[in-house]
């Protein structure tokens, strides 16, 4: 099986650290030895032929069995939940094999696509990664217009030279105050149908909450001048908030009247939400919480299918609850849209070496490596047998073969197949049977020595099993 590797990118994961494309070497022996033979994976083993090193994806010699896939049409109706994985610099050639494997793992339950940011690839580069993602799944090109120099945005930034000559639209964005410029608008959409997404998203970006009801009313309008240049084309309405929209009862009602009154089906909604302690934890305001449930049961009732990007699994719980999906990704930034803490580096004093963090299903929660091991083996632990947790040695106190990009695809898998749970007449009980669970096996380690603490401690599951009941 040939590869097709996407643009090469050096960057900062969030954490401070730098990185190159990944190497999985250290994976690859596993694979090569246990692919089609870990427990856990759940594949169909009728289809599963060829294996690609490079990145761990299965290839097919008959194509999956029946029931084993999700359409594209099923998931733009809302007939399955919806996870996203997003592209980022980390393990950036390895989420299209990821895509397959999670699809296939979770046997048509959920609809597994890709999303990537329009605006760090080119559309040849964003056209060839989407040709290695499954067929007939959700492939979107976000724009990133949340991001634009004029949006508005507490994350806007002028966009890099190197940028603003790849993607001139980019760099021109105007401010939706502005007047609406369909050639511009038409513009973007076409990019990303050069990219090859299967469905579009509108060329509109940050919504301030100063003066929310003319801010709202202002974006419509380029929504409306996107649906006409989408034409009869699937489009979701892409707009980005902060949490104040879903906190304060006067935006929240603004918002929520225009999702129940728009004639638009596809919503993508993504929400900044206030720093997040520890990292890699999950929101655990109950206002944002709650506001989150009226948004996400308000689209159930009125049959609009909502995403939640950059939402983690805080939108795992909101599809239990309505939402249609969510998108996730390997590092901070695709999981949380977040606020960021500002943190320096101390003159004279050497940087710590980075926490190896491992994502506990058992409490849905992603914990540092020492808490892992202590939790392993107690009663009611169960422990993950994917690929990647056997490759990593997970349970043991070996940690030379360790890999945060490995260990990553593991918390991505997991919540595929987390996601997969949700496709039941009855999600909201399945999700809250699943937090009740988890906080019923951390109860059963108090006072011990395995009991987590600290940035260990699934502080969020109170929250959740509140606003599932």
């Amino acid at each position: 099986m040939t590869t097709r590797r996407g643009d090469g990118v050096t960057g900062d994961d969030g954490d401070g650290s730098e990185f190159d494309e990944v190497d999985l070497g250290v994976l690859d022996a596993a694979v090569a030895e246990s692919v089609t033979e870990v427990a856990g994976d759940y594949d169909d083993r009728a289809g599963v032929g060829s294996v690609d090193l490079a990145t761990g994806e299965i290839g097919s010699s008959g194509g999956p069995g029946p029931g084993t896939r999700t359409s594209l049409s099923d998931q733009l109706a809302g007939a399955v939940p919806v996870v996203l994985l997003a592209r980022s610099h980390q393990l950036s050639n390895q989420i299209p094999g990821l895509a397959r494997i999670a699809a296939r793992s979770t046997r048509g339950r959920a609809g597994v696509g890709v999303v990537v940011r329009l605006p760090s690839m080119t559309a040849t580069s964003a056209q060839a990664y989407f040709d290695r993602c499954p067929n007939d799944t959700l492939l979107l090109a976000d724009p990133d217009l949340h991001l634009a120099q004029q949006s508005g945005s507490p994350d806007a930034l002028p966009p890099s030279t190197r940028k603003a000559a790849q993607h001139p639209w980019f760099a021109s964005a105007p401010a939706h105050s502005d007047a609406v410029d369909s050639g511009w608008v038409a513009g973007v959409l076409d990019r990303q149908r050069q990219a090859g997404a299967t469905a579009l998203m509108s060329a509109t970006g940050w919504v301030d909450g100063a003066n929310g009801a003319p801010q709202l009313v202002s974006a419509m309008r380029w929504v409306a001048a996107s649906r006409t240049a989408a034409g009869g084309s699937p489009m979701f309405v892409n707009l980005t908030f902060d949490h104040s929209w879903l906190t304060k009862p006067a935006l929240r009602n603004l918002l929520l009247t225009e999702l129940v009154e728009s004639d638009e089906p596809l919503w993508y909604l993504r929400f900044r939400w206030p720093i997040v302690d520890p990292r890699y934890g999950q929101v655990s305001k109950r206002d944002i919480l709650s506001g989150y449930r009226e948004l996400a049961r308000a689209a159930d009732l009125e049959g609009k299918r909502l995403i939640l990007p950059n939402s983690g699994l805080t939108g795992w719980v909101m599809t239990a609850l309505g939402a249609s999906g969510f998108s996730t990704g390997p590092s901070w930034p695709e999981q949380a849209y977040a606020e960021q803490r500002r943190m320096g580096a101390t003159p004279g004093r050497q940087k710590p070496p980075p926490t190896i963090r491992y994502y506990e299903r058992t409490i849905l929660h992603t914990i540092d490596h020492s808490s892992h091991l202590a939790m392993s083996g107690t009663p009611g632990y169960a422990a993950c047998t994917c690929r990647y947790c056997q490759s990593l040695h997970v349970g043991t106190p070996n940690t030379a073969q360790w890999s945060k990009e490995v260990a990553s695809l593991h918390y991505l898998l997991s919540t595929a197949r987390l996601t997969g749970k949700l496709a039941s007449p009855s999600k909201r009980a399945v999700a809250f049977r699943e937090v009740q669970r988890a906080r019923a096996f951390i109860a059963g380690l108090a006072g011990s020595p395995a009991a987590p603490t600290g940035n260990n401690a699934a502080s969020h599951l109170p929250e959740w099993e509140n606003v599932l009941a």
